[in-house]
């Protein structure tokens, strides 16, 4: 399936200067990104006053304490709708899966 987000605020993660443009995903990878892509697409969103931007990092974070529950996606969940696509854990020292 194919999404066109159109007319967004891109930040590359690169650490070049935004621009007003549109980025082309297929099947959860971005095949395309420029100004006005003309491609089909199934879900085109439009994008105008939004940012579009890769996954950010949680660098700290101690959501390893739920990931073995039976129901842990409830506690990701928030993370992912905020664009959250790698967490680290464990950096205090401590974690439920430290080996002590």
């Amino acid at each position: 399936m194919k999404t066109l987000l159109k007319n967004g605020t891109i930040y590359d993660g690169s650490g070049t200067k935004t621009f007003s443009g549109d980025v082309l995903v297929e099947n959860e990878q971005i095949i395309e990104i420029g100004a006005n892509i003309t491609s089909k697409a199934e879900r085109i969103i439009d994008c105008t006053g939004l940012c579009i931007a890769p996954g950010f990092i949680d660098a700290h974070t101690h959501n390893d304490f739920f990931i073995e529950r039976d129901d842990s996606e409830r506690f990701f969940a928030p993370f992912v709708k905020q664009g959250i696509t790698t967490q680290t854990t464990g950096n205090c020292g401590f974690s439920p899966f430290c080996n002590w």
